[in-house]
């Protein structure tokens, strides 16, 4: 799979346009005739190139929400693609991480405030931590 994401035709005939595509990470750029035939030199190029690379991952999607605001018992996940012609990358399509540290609060009998987070925390320097046992 090649992702082209940029054609420019500034500075060249009508007839003609560069491609740019990132191949195994890094970006690469073709120039392309559109008078010649599909099958032209630069679409071989570019098809060789990509058939000779190995597959890469693209970037990381950003975090979605917290699935808990406090307690310390919240989770976040981000993704990636393997993109290339093997679909054979090293490492996690996913990942995870702890988030939402606040300390929850509820109010009680006698509008006092309960502070809590969720079992395998405690309280530690006014953040909810996991409790490391020995």
């Amino acid at each position: 799979m090649v992702v082209i994401y940029s054609v420019d035709t500034r500075g060249l005939s009508s007839s003609t346009f560069t491609a740019r595509f990132i191949i195994e990470g890094s970006q690469q750029s073709t120039r392309f005739n559109v008078n010649s035939p599909i099958s032209s030199k630069s679409v071989e190029s570019v098809v060789e190139k990509v058939q000779n690379s190995k597959s890469w991952w693209s970037p990381w999607t950003s975090w979605s929400r917290c699935s808990s605001l406090c307690g310390g018992c919240g989770t976040k996940k981000r993704r990636r693609l393997c993109i290339g012609p093997d679909d054979n990358c090293q490492g996690y399509r996913s990942q995870e991480a702890v988030c939402g540290d606040a300390i929850c609060g509820r109010i009680t009998f006698g509008n006092r405030v309960q502070k809590f987070c969720c079992p395998g925390f405690e309280i530690i320097d006014g953040q909810c931590q996991a409790v490391k046992h020995l």
